[in-house]
């Protein structure tokens, strides 16, 4: 897996623990990568979930998670006027 990112993104990386679709060692291996090179992530990991998000809870927990990343990320981006 190659990582290559520029470090002006916005990064939010979201983990459902009980993903059958992603090998962990793959998650792993890009969070290795992503601290190797310096790249500023947040990470969400949801317990007792699937890839999909099969529960209503799950669903909310990831948006509202997205919302507060891209609050805080963008409200920081943001020039003062």
């Amino acid at each position: 897996m190659k990582v290559i990112l520029e470090t002006d993104r916005l990064l939010l990386r979201e983990y459902v623990q009980d993903d059958r679709n992603v090998p962990f060692q793959q998650t792993t291996d890009l969070v290795e990568k992503l601290r190797a090179q310096n790249v500023a992530f947040e990470e969400l990991i949801i317990p007792d979930e699937i890839h999909d998000l099969l529960r209503c809870s799950g669903w909310v927990r990831a948006y509202r998670a997205t919302a507060e990343f891209f609050d805080r990320r963008l409200a920081a981006a943001t020039p003062r006027q």
